[in-house]
């Protein structure tokens, strides 16, 4: 029977190769070096000191996760600018033209579209004044309860020399509304009024029969009384314009012949006007 002892080196080399006990934490814990400790089960423990080192680094990778998105999106953005500017200005130049085309055509549509109704608006208000041919405005009549106006040109007529009849007029009235009386002024004392008198006589040559003769009138008894031709608004706002223009001395004079406006420049020369236009230069 061998009962030699034990060699106790051997025993000691033994117990340090092959150690049967976990390792101590102590040193670990003060090293942080290793974030998991692995048991001698098989299992692993984190430190607190190493959860909270954690912690920070996940808290940090957020804020650089946030920088990074922002660079990346800069980048993509700039990347996309440099793709799709070009695009984008050759998609908006061919629209530009398209529409600059189409702009065009609609401004030259517009412009013969104009002409047109200055055409039909100017043989509109001719075929209007050949209508009033026959038409003369009397203006500067004294008005009168239960008057005839057919009498009142009648009895002017005889006064300027003119043999009319009452067969010759179609039809006579006067025309607007009755100015409003001022109340600080009495009834009695209020002027009477003196709307225009049209009228129609029944033939062009009765009409100028009487329309020759409307100079004499200042003359006849008939002062401040006016005879002149029936114009459409339009001739009557031309003609207006005109004689506003020989007030200021840059015509000579402006009238109307049988509906037509003629104006006496300085140099003697007569005009036709049939537009606003042709009064423009003066």
């Amino acid at each position: 029977m061998n009962t030699s002892t034990p060699d106790n080196k051997k025993r000691k080399q033994r117990n340090r190769s092959s150690p049967s006990l976990p390792l101590d934490l102590t040193e670990l814990k003060k090293s942080k070096l290793t974030p998991n400790v692995n048991m001698s089960d098989g299992t692993s423990m984190e430190t607190p000191e190493v959860h909270e080192v954690r912690d920070k680094s996940d808290e940090l990778s957020d804020a650089q996760l946030d920088k990074l998105c922002e660079r990346v999106g800069a980048v993509i953005e700039a990347k996309l600018d440099a793709r799709l500017k070009p695009m984008v200005d050759d998609l908006v130049k061919r629209a530009l033209n398209d529409f600059s085309d189409e702009i065009k055509a609609l401004k030259s549509e517009n412009a013969e579209l104009k002409k047109k109704i200055n055409v039909l608006e100017l043989q509109a208000d001719a075929a209007e004044q050949y209508s009033r041919r026959n038409c003369l405005r009397v203006t500067g009549i004294v008005e009168s309860p239960g008057e005839s106006t057919d009498t009142l040109i009648t009895d002017m007529a005889r006064a300027l020399g003119v043999d009319l009849s009452l067969d010759e007029i179609d039809r006579s009235h006067r025309v607007g509304k009755i100015p409003p009386i001022d109340p600080a002024i009495d009834p009695e004392d209020a002027p009477p009024p003196k709307r225009a008198i049209i009228v129609k006589f029944v033939s062009y040559r009765s009409r100028n029969k009487f329309f020759k003769v409307r100079t004499l009138a200042k003359d006849r008894g008939y002062k401040k009384v006016f005879v002149n031709e029936d114009l459409t608004r339009y001739r009557n706002n031309l003609l207006y314009q005109a004689r506003m223009l020989a007030k200021d001395d840059k015509l000579l004079g402006a009238w109307s012949s049988d509906g037509t406006i003629l104006i006496k420049e300085n140099s003697n020369r007569v005009l036709r006007v049939n537009t606003a236009d042709d009064l423009a230069r003066y």
